[in-house]
């Protein structure tokens, strides 16, 4: 490994290999069609991706709504505990 990509963190190193969907290799993806063995010491690691069809995706609610008086509340009721 060059000194760059040894400095970055594990966690770093995963975002970065999941989150770009523009690696080719050759033509081939290198998130689905590749996979991935990580090791540190005697432990092995295998990573790989599978593509999936979603059935359903539910989505939070739009706005949650704020109101000062309430939170004015609720800190008095905290300061008096």
């Amino acid at each position: 490994l060059s000194p760059e990509a040894s400095a970055i963190s594990f966690g770093h190193f995963l975002q970065l290999t999941f989150t770009c969907d523009t690696l080719d290799v050759c033509g081939r993806s290198l998130q689905h069609d590749f996979v991935r063995y990580l090791g540190m010491g005697r432990t092995v690691m295998c990573m790989y991706q599978d593509r999936i069809t979603p059935y359903d995706v539910a989505l939070p609610p739009c706005a949650t709504e704020f109101s000062a008086d309430a939170q004015l509340t609720w800190l008095k009721v905290e300061s008096t505990d």
